[in-house]
């Protein structure tokens, strides 16, 4: 619900404010390009915004910044959750392949027994499920490890997909037959649920990049 305008007089201070003046609050708050391609789809998804609730941008404006409801809502609409599991294979092969085992190496001679990941942006989570399935298939001993993949992300809803842990066939499509059977239980009607094993590693948090990191250190940061 927005707020009653009648408690909040200076709603109306911008009576000039166009979608252009939310274009650039968006770029601030989140961020984000607002010029080019990116800012196209900013413009349209704000004008979808301002037609669907039928407020003005002024109105909007003074919104966004007292109600929390309304900035998850643009939130939701501005933000572009399209992932995939193991998306960049190069990225992922590398870091399974010479990162991780040096930097365990490492911990093991030290004491160390720690490693932690930030997977910033991680949308409905395919990134850090895949960053936990490799840590899973190449560190020995996990349960003796202090592990996490701490997964962020500034839109709540996409953050809730993390939570849940449940993916269609479809969104599975980077996943082998091998990790889908051993990480993966089948609920039916092509759903796919994280086992626990896997969903213990990740940890969310929502998250703005355009403010501070989250308390660290972190080994590595996708």
């Amino acid at each position: 619900m927005l707020p009653d305008p009648a408690l909040h007089p200076g709603r109306h201070r911008l009576p000039g404010a166009n979608v252009d003046d939310v274009l650039q609050w968006v770029g601030r708050y989140f961020g984000f390009r607002t010029s080019g391609v990116r800012g196209s789809f900013l413009t349209a998804r704000i004008e979808q915004f301002l037609a669907e609730s039928g407020i003005h941008p002024s109105d909007l404006l003074i919104d966004l910044e007292i109600d929390g409801a309304t900035r998850r809502r643009l939130t939701e609409l501005v933000t572009i959750t399209e992932t995939s599991f193991f998306r960049n294979p190069p990225q992922m092969e590398m870091f399974a392949a010479e990162i991780l085992p040096k930097i365990m190496e490492t911990r093991r001679r030290s004491g160390t027994f720690r490693f932690h990941l930030w997977s910033a942006g991680c949308s409905i989570g395919a990134e850090p499920y895949s960053l936990a399935m490799l840590l899973l298939e190449g560190v020995a001993l996990p349960e003796a490890w202090d592990l996490e993949i701490l997964a962020t992300d500034i839109n709540t809803k996409a953050i809730g997909r993390v939570e849940e842990g449940v993916f269609t066939g479809r969104e599975l499509e980077g996943v082998s037959t091998a990790r889908r059977g051993r990480f993966f239980e089948a609920l039916g009607s092509d759903r796919w649920r994280v086992i626990p094993e896997v969903r213990r590693l990740v940890r969310t948090a929502p998250h703005n990049l355009a403010g501070p990191p989250p308390p660290g250190p972190f080994d590595v940061i996708f």
